[in-house]
């Protein structure tokens, strides 16, 4: 899969139409549009707004390595240590390794999940939206 076809695919994935998308990233629509086709090469500047402003990964954007949201999972993994480590010190609690493993995989749980719901929940908003 080439470039344009990843940028689509992403594009999808976050349930924006090609208008938003390309609003989001601050080119025109017929510009976006190009892009998406491969008849115009994707200029630095969107391929940085993608890695910035969307967590895109660049391995995944340009080879196709990994996956495209890997930046946002590892956040998750950061918040869910955090607020693991935040929850034990607040209610006094002495944890073991295996106990703390335990508390963050639920917390995973819950931060992984809560963003799969909202994803889901503003893709089917957008498809509203656009039907």
């Amino acid at each position: 899969m080439d470039l344009h076809n990843r940028l689509r695919e992403f594009r999808v994935r976050v349930g924006k139409s090609q208008l938003q998308f390309a609003k989001d990233l601050g080119v025109s629509g017929t510009a976006y549009k190009n892009y998406e086709r491969g008849a115009t090469p994707i200029p630095s500047t969107v391929v940085l707004a993608l890695c910035h402003d969307f967590d895109v990964s660049p391995a995944w954007l340009f080879l196709g390595d990994g996956d495209p949201t890997r930046e946002a999972a590892t956040q998750i993994v950061k918040s869910a240590v955090l607020a693991a480590r935040t929850f034990a010190e607040e209610c006094g609690l002495d944890l073991t390794a295996d106990q703390e493993v335990q508390l963050i995989c639920k917390m995973f749980d819950q931060f992984y999940f809560h963003e799969l719901k909202q994803k889901k929940l503003e893709q089917k908003e957008s498809l509203a939206g656009n039907g």
